[in-house]
């Protein structure tokens, strides 16, 4: 898929669970004395998506995730993109997931 039709894609799937008024988040933030130091917050995915190793869709998939996976959310800088950290099967990965597919 071309860039442009991913993010239209993720645009759309973000608008329609908008419209749904259930919350599917488990937000907990720095203030909470669980979280390692550079953690802003533990949020779940609103869908499913890929971990990239760059702030680019053009970048490789270092893993893929469901709206079930908790994330740690470490830097929101980015326009498009969030850095994240991705606990699965007993490994730990870091990298970058599109904005539009977390809660707000």
């Amino acid at each position: 898929m071309k860039p442009l039709q991913i993010v239209c894609l993720l645009i759309l799937l973000l608008l329609s669970s908008a419209c749904s008024n259930t919350s599917t988040t488990d937000e907990r933030t720095a203030a909470d004395h669980s979280l390692p130091a550079d953690v802003i917050s533990i949020t779940k995915p609103l869908v499913g998506g890929q971990l990239y190793d760059e702030a680019s869709f053009e970048g490789a998939t270092l893993t893929s995730f469901d709206n079930a996976q908790d994330l740690q959310i470490l830097d929101t800088s980015d326009v498009i993109f969030t850095k994240v950290r991705v606990r699965k099967e007993e490994k730990v990965y870091v990298g970058f997931i599109p904005k539009a597919i977390l809660p707000e």
